[in-house]
């Protein structure tokens, strides 16, 4: 009696009820009859004792007497009973069987005499214990429901909340229910709104949560299309109105139940009308100073899961929140924390915009959690820290060392009890996963609690994914007793989190992937932690359905793990599970298994086994249906692995071209999507012309909807695609043509360093030159790379960005001419910047497409030319240098115009050493580049040592015979260099190819045209045959007209200079046999305003000494090639030939011409000894004038052929004309020199030559 008239006068157990006086329940409790225990029972509960509170004797004697009397008991008692005992906070699984028995009969005998009042007592208490519906005996399921049913039409508001709510708390599916039940639920809700009060309305909304309900719109009207599973559109408006009109009387409780209830409800803040949001915004703001740890959890997590965005918040709020969040989370248990961070993440208040002093408590909570925090709850918790989008780099560093300490220490607690799992015997093991089962099942059922673990999907896999995933694992369990699943709510506090996780192989797999989320390099974690991390899948992934083994590929790859450092055995168990769930893999888990093999570095012909590739080969073509995110990652993916389009199954090339078209008829596609299809089709290089015209109409349709949505970098991923594709956009309709240049020049001023490095690669690959982009395109594209070169010194352009700045502005054949002279130095001190960290691949990229634009060894500035000369020196000491890079850096500096007399002495004994390296294992092309960069470097055969001569020209005999490969090269990989291809064919192909033995050929001519020595002649002769023969095994028809030009100058040499022996040319080719087109010789083709000044005035000046002197302009002598600037002849005879000489003829500052000069001259002079042969230099002209110049070289033409009018066949008319010619130099060169002026070079080549008026005194 003291009990119930404590209870009915309010009083509560900490304030006024001594401890002594409770200690008495166990002396009188058998002495108690039934009311008096049912009454005892009640009034504990509601003064608030808690049962953990009371001592072991008091619980034991407590529950004796109800077991003693539950028999006994009226209706009311067993409801009062049941009631006091959820308000003590008692755990139905903690309860001893016995007495769970007599409670359940009890409640059997009385259930159909009780009251609309007294059952709803009865089913809130059940739930409230943690009674699971499917758990109850099926009699006693029976007659609750039948009475639920029949009562369920009179109950009144606090009945109808109890009920509700007792039921949703005990896990009753409404698909179970009768339409009887849910349309007295939804009359009675219509019946009661305008009279319910707010805690009643949070219960409702909070059960009605529970039990599967869905909330109508209040838009929709129509109340006949609503399911079971709806409340009608009049219940659920009435519902929303109550709440509005109730919501200034909302307690925190009630704020965050009826908040929960609505999220369980499929609720969309978003669709909710404006007053309920305003009335949750006004309790919110009211509340949320008030609320307890479990209660702001609750709030924060329902608010993100609803789809409220943080920026809906007012400021104030805003504000109201994050210090409540300061303030409770020092004292909220591990699953509170977990709570407030999903829901951070989801309300997108991530982790860099929270303020630094909420940052540091969450920090100190998280790391409080972890310092005893068992392998789920670690897992839950750094998901739950990533979705918050946290960064490893951006958390503290003793944040960091927490959660890897965490990390090992749970897995190894887990294995500890994994062996004493074992240890023991079968029976606890099998009832265990019986547990487990049950659990999977209930968890299933209960669709809107939050998720676990194996709900939080990758990119790639929507959430209608986990239909299929766990249909394998949701046996029910029969009879048995499990916790129940309940929300973190105040009336039952959650304490654990194994409401997120239903077995251990999801934990592993949560936990890689979250660890990925957070941005974890595999290379950072320390030792056991990766131990932890590679054991947990060996352990666990066995048993893993399909969507938990795609995300841990999906976490590997995130955190940047590389295949080939995988050990052995994981990588197995990982191969060996692709095998096993690829026949369950849907659309989107396939296409995130193909993009996260590809982001590991997976080659799909060598590190996959047939096994797997015919696994995944089915899973692509029995997809009936491919969305365009599923299409696209699936193009990528296999692409990224080397997997080749013409390789491809024809069912999986059928499936993705399907793909592709129905995409595009359903008009599903986005700008994203059709950039990362192009793309990927590209990497598998996908023939443009071979597809069918279906698939190529749809692409070309696709890029024409989403052009004006690109980013910069889908832009250059549609080009670069293409371009891989060999797809020319000159080829293309003009209309996409055009709008991809419009959008072109929209996007050039907003891209950066990376954007404009890959441009220019695209552009050239597509087939364009610079001139074919538009004006503004031009501009902007210069604009931007100056902007780039001249960024500041800490955060200038990567290296491998430069190299494909400079690679494509050659391929779109930017000259040096065109760069202006502050674009031309910022390249330069950019160039001395990064110079040092090219790698050799990197290096002779960047060379050899200076070469192509023309740039000259002196158009590099000193600082620079030596950083590169010591950069080649240094990495010509690497063991790892590859051949091919060594022939691109020496075939580019001979192009720049560098010399071999200008070499180091160290870098000659390199340059030396990589001879004799090409020599004996290089290939054909790689041997070719070799010597002709040696030729362009002005390399005389003499130079070289004589070992060196003897390893060439064994080489070169080596490379031209039918059997060129050089022994031991199958440790010689192919080189390949990212983005940039070779600049010669594949470092495998030791076949000789045209353009190599005509680059040969040239590259000697250079080197030997002046050879005198016999000896050296005689050791010369054998490699002659050589080149011979391999031109007649390979056919003319294969040369273009470049090569035959470099093959009519050698062959020109060995005939005029060299003088072969004439038997051993027999069954050879002959010079005559060449015809080469002089627009396409080696040599300047192209008249330069300096040579037509001084032709011109010299066809002038001899028109008015001689009528029968003819001046001929690009004359050749040799078929063709190597054409001289005039040619002045006197009827068919060449009387004399004249070279006007630009900056680009001669060494660097000096006045030496190049050899390449040499070797015409000398030509020319053996070909016709008897004509003169002279030179007239830019900086004569220049200085002196044309007109001048014109004047004195046509004197000395009309000396000279007065002269050889006059000499016999048989006198030497040539010692003459060197004297002559050499008094025309004089003359030019006293004249030069009284002038007391020297210019220096410009610039540029052909732009040198300036008129300047005539010295008429």
């Amino acid at each position: 009696m003291s009990l119930l008239g404590f209870a009915r006068i309010g009083v509560k157990f900490s304030t006024k009820i001594p401890h002594l006086f409770l200690d008495s329940i166990s002396r009188v409790s058998k002495d108690l009859d039934n009311q008096q225990v049912a009454n005892c029972v009640w009034s504990l509960g509601k003064i608030g004792v808690i049962w953990q509170s009371l001592s072991i004797k008091s619980q034991k004697s407590l529950g004796e007497a109800i077991v003693r009397t539950s028999n006994k008991m009226a209706p009311q008692g067993v409801a009062n009973t049941i009631q006091g005992l959820s308000n003590m906070g008692v755990s139905w699984v903690s309860l001893p069987n016995y007495l769970k028995i007599n409670i359940l009969d009890s409640i059997k005998l009385t259930v159909n005499l009780m009251k609309e009042q007294e059952l709803s007592n009865c089913i809130s208490g059940l739930g409230r214990l943690g009674v699971d519906w499917e758990s109850l005996p099926n009699d006693l399921r029976d007659l609750l429901y039948k009475h639920i049913v029949r009562s369920s039409h009179d109950l009144n508001c606090k009945g109808l909340a109890m009920t509700i709510h007792g039921l949703g708390k005990m896990n009753v599916n409404i698909h179970s229910l009768s339409k009887i039940f849910y349309d007295n639920i939804d009359q009675s809700i219509i019946n009661l709104s305008d009279i319910i009060n707010s805690q009643e309305i949070s219960n409702i909304i909070y059960g009605l949560g529970r039990l599967g309900f869905t909330i109508t719109s209040p838009t929709n009207k129509d109340d006949s299309s609503h399911s079971q599973l709806s409340l009608s559109s009049q219940a659920s408006t009435l519902l929303l109105q109550a709440l509005c009109r109730e919501s200034w009387q909302l307690t925190s409780q009630g704020v965050a139940n009826s908040l929960w209830g609505f999220m369980l409800m499929n609720g969309n803040w978003k669709s909710m009308p404006s007053k309920v949001q305003s009335s949750y915004i006004s309790s919110l703001s009211r509340e949320c100073k008030h609320m307890q740890e479990q209660e702001l959890g609750n709030t924060i997590y329902a608010l993100g899961k609803l789809g409220m965005n943080w920026n809906d918040l007012p400021v104030s709020v805003q504000v109201d929140v994050l210090e409540s969040i300061e303030d409770r989370i020092p004292f909220m248990a591990s699953v509170g924390v977990v709570m407030l961070l999903l829901g951070l993440g989801r309300l997108k208040l991530f982790w860099n915009e929270l303020p630094d002093a909420v940052i540091n408590m969450i920090s100190e909570a998280i790391s409080r959690v972890l310092q005893t925090a068992n392998h789920q709850t670690t897992s839950i918790l750094i998901h739950a820290l990533a979705s918050c989008e946290a960064k490893w780099d951006y958390l503290t560093p003793q944040l960091q060392i927490t959660i890897e300490e965490a990390i090992a220490r749970s897995h190894w607690d887990l294995q500890q009890s994994e062996k004493k799992l074992k240890i023991s015997t079968t029976g606890p093991i099998v009832k265990t996963d019986k547990l487990i089962s049950s659990a999977k099942s209930k968890t299933n059922k209960s669709t809107n609690l939050p998720k676990p673990i194996a709900a939080v999907k990758i990119p790639s896999i929507t959430a209608n994914t986990t239909a299929s995933t766990h249909k394998k694992s949701t046996k029910k369990s029969k009879g048995s007793i499990s916790s129940p699943t309940s929300p973190f709510v105040k009336t039952r506090p959650l304490n654990q989190l194994d409401q997120f996780l239903q077995s251990d192989s999801v934990s592993s797999y949560h936990l890689i992937f979250s660890l990925g989320q957070l941005g974890v390099k595999w290379d950072n974690l320390g030792y056991s932690t990766k131990e932890m991390l590679l054991s947990c899948i060996l352990t666990s992934i066995s048993s893993m359905n399909e969507h938990a083994v795609v995300n841990i590929f999906y976490g590997l790859s995130n955190m940047n793990m590389k295949w080939v450092d995988i050990r052995n055995d994981v990588r197995q168990v990982l191969l060996t599970s692709i095998v096993r769930i690829s026949n369950d893999l849907i659309e989107q888990g396939l296409s995130s298994l193909v993009l996260s093999l590809a982001k590991l570095d997976v080659c799909y012909q060598t590190d996959l086994p047939d096994e797997v590739k015919l696994s995944i080969r089915k899973a692509i073509s029995k997809q009936s249906h491919l969305g365009e995110h599923s299409l696209s990652s699936l193009l990528y993916g296999l692409g990224k692995m080397s997997r080749k389009w013409k390789d491809l199954h024809v069912d999986v090339r059928q499936t993705l071209k399907a793909a592709i078209v129905v995409c595009h008829i359903d008009g599903r596609i986005t700008a994203e999507g059709i950039a990362n299809s192009i793309y990927g089709l590209g990497l598998m290089s996908a023939d443009w012309t071979t597809l069918s015209s279906s698939v190529k109409l749809a692409l070309i349709n696709d890029i024409m909807k989403t052009i004006n949505d690109t980013t910069p970098t889908q832009l250059v991923n549609i080009l670069l695609g293409l371009g891989k594709m060999g797809a020319s956009l000159k080829s293309l309709p003009v209309k996409i043509t055009d709008k991809l240049q419009y959008r072109l020049t929209e996007l050039i001023p907003h891209m950066n360093e990376q954007h404009i490095s890959n441009l220019c690669l695209a552009l050239s690959s597509v087939g364009l030159s610079w001139f074919d982009l538009p004006q503004r395109s031009r501009d902007y594209l210069l604009n931007q790379i100056k902007a780039i070169t001249r960024l500041n010194t800490d955060e200038y352009l990567h290296s491998l960005g430069l190299t494909m700045i400079i690679v494509g502005m050659s391929r779109l054949g930017l000259k040096w001419a065109y760069f202006s002279t502050d674009l031309a130095d910022s390249i330069n001190s950019l160039l001395e910047r990064s110079v040092q960290e090219l790698s050799t691949q990197q290096l002779a990229s960047v060379l050899s497409s200076l070469g192509k634009m023309t740039w000259r060894w002196d158009n590099l500035s000193n600082s620079l030319r030596d950083k590169i000369l010591t950069r080649i020196t240094r990495l010509s000491n690497s063991k790892k240098i590859v051949l091919q890079d060594v022939s691109i850096i020496m075939n580019s500096l001979g192009s720049l115009g560098l010399t071999w007399d200008t070499l180091s002495g160290p870098l000659k004994v390199s340059v030396l050493h990589w001879i004799k390296n090409i020599s004996r294992l290089g290939n054909a092309s790689e041997l070719a580049g070799l010597v002709y960069g040696l030729g362009l470097m002005d390399c005389s055969w003499d130079k070289l040592v004589e070992d060196t001569r003897k390893c060439l020209l064994d080489g070169i005999i080596r490379v031209t015979s039918t059997n060129n490969s050089p022994s031991g090269t199958d440790s010689i990989k192919p080189w390949t260099f990212k983005y940039i291809p070779s600049e010669f064919s594949s470092r495998g192909n030791f076949q000789l190819q045209p353009q190599s033995l005509a680059n040969l050929m040239y590259g000697l001519s250079l080197m030997i045209f002046d050879v005198s020595d016999d000896h050296l002649i005689d050791e010369l002769n054998r490699i002659h045959i050589s080149l011979l023969d391999a031109v007649s095994s390979i056919g003319l028809l294969k040369f273009s007209q470049t090569e035959r030009e470099q093959i009519l100058i050698y062959a020109h040499l060995l005939q005029t200079v060299i003088t072969l022996p004439q038997p051993l040319l027999q069954g050879h080719h002959t010079p005559n046999e060449f015809t080469v087109h002089s627009s396409t010789s080696l040599m300047s083709t192209s008249s330069s305003r300096l040579q037509e000044s001084v032709v011109n005035a010299l066809t002038n000046a001899l028109s008015c000494r001689s009528d029968d002197l003819e001046v001929l302009s690009e004359y050749s002598a040799f078929n063709g090639c190597l054409p001289v600037d005039a040619s002045i002849f006197r009827g068919n005879k060449p009387v004399a030939f004249l070279e006007v000489d630009g900056p680009q003829h001669f060494k660097g500052d000096s006045l030496s011409l190049r050899r390449k000069d040499l070797m015409k001259e000398t030509l020319y002079r053996k070909k016709h000894p008897d004509a003169a042969f002279t030179r007239v230099r830019f900086d004569q002209v220049n200085k002196l004038g044309s007109r001048y110049v014109g004047d004195e070289v046509a004197n000395f033409i009309t000396i000279i052929s007065a002269h050889t009018q006059n000499i016999s066949e048989n006198d030497n008319g040539g010692f003459v004309n060197r004297y002559i010619e050499r008094e025309l130099q004089y003359t030019l060169e006293g004249k030069y020199l009284q002038d007391s002026f020297r210019l220096s070079h410009s610039k540029t080549s052909d732009f040198v030559y300036a008129d300047v008026e005539e010295d008429n005194s």
